[in-house]
């Protein structure tokens, strides 16, 4: 993509992204604690969708745009990172009431105030990994990808019970053509037949994290980080990321990270946990024969990025 058709954004934007389950929840609530930043959750997930907030709905989970297909998607797109709230269509998504009216005029009101005070708008999605170059690209983003050992994304899609519809990547020609034409046979053997969940994920880490070796080696300015070292040391880390954004790690922020890494096991939550205890998760989540499974599926990617004594 040409300089001259960059959008600029500013402030800039930021994109948190990785695979789903990486812990780009995590990241972009801390991040988002700074008083500069606005947090947009997931536009590209339907199951998110918020009308007002969210200006285009995706036919494919885990859509591909690219320069080739942008037509429909980047005036939308822009509206969502330009903090354009829809109030028309957020009040016609519900019941007309008073309530819900004066309801929407309040986010409406509040999304005037976040753009006016020049917040920095952060979308977290892991469903946007695909068209994560088309996004930083166009909108000049600054990009977080989260990279996390694969036996603890499939652990949490079997504790999960999350299931995926292949047809989903196999029917996006662009998406095969430019990124996983490799690995369009399998693909195709997954949409044509019901595997387990295990299998599911093996493929589906493999192929995201393909595409993000070749992030890594395109895109030096991206941040890339391993939601294993973040858990591990999480103010030193955040303090990386932090700095990356150009963003101040003030003490009151320091707090909220401790409070939201530090949690006493009985009493964590999606957000609130205790993130060092939650690395090594999956070796009882899944059986050993599932682990052993895993790491030889995965093998010819996850040695980029785990040796054989994280397994």
């Amino acid at each position: 993509m040409k300089e001259k058709d960059k959008i600029k954004m500013k402030p800039q934007p930021i994109l948190v992204t990785g695979s789903h389950r990486s812990g780009s929840t995590w990241v972009g609530q801390m991040i988002a604690a700074s008083q500069n930043v606005h947090y947009i959750h997931e536009p590209f997930n339907n199951y998110y969708f918020s009308p007002g907030i969210n200006h285009i709905k995706f036919d494919k989970v885990f859509k591909y745009i690219s320069g080739e297909n942008e037509k429909k998607y980047l005036s939308p797109i822009k509206k969502t990172i330009d903090l354009k709230y829809d109030l028309l269509s957020a009040i016609n998504s519900e019941k007309v009431t008073l309530s819900n009216i004066l309801k929407k005029v309040k986010i409406f009101l509040e999304y005037n105030k976040i753009h006016s005070d020049k917040k920095r708008v952060l979308i977290k999605d892991p469903i946007a990994i695909f068209s994560a170059e088309w996004l930083t690209q166009r909108f000049d983003m600054q990009t977080i990808v989260l990279i996390r050992h694969p036996a603890a994304f499939a652990s949490s899609l079997k504790i999960k019970n999350w299931g995926f519809n292949f047809n989903n990547l196999l029917d996006q020609k662009l998406l095969i053509r430019d990124h996983l034409f490799d690995f369009r046979n399998e693909i195709e053997e997954f949409a044509n037949n019901q595997k387990s969940i295990i299998d599911q994920a093996c493929l589906l880490w493999r192929m995201i994290y393909y595409v993000v070796t070749k992030y890594q080696y395109l895109h030096k300015n991206w941040l890339f980080m391993k939601h294993e070292d973040i858990s591990l040391e999480p103010l030193t880390n955040f303090q990386i990321i932090f700095d990356y954004l150009n963003l101040d790690l003030t003490p009151r922020i320091k707090t909220i990270i401790r409070q939201h890494s530090q949690a006493d096991t009985n009493t964590k939550t999606e957000l609130i946990r205790n993130s060092k205890s939650n690395i090594h998760t999956w070796k009882t989540r899944l059986t050993d024969e599932e682990i052993n499974y895993t790491k030889l599926k995965v093998q010819d990617i996850s040695q980029k990025y785990y040796s054989e004594e994280k397994w």
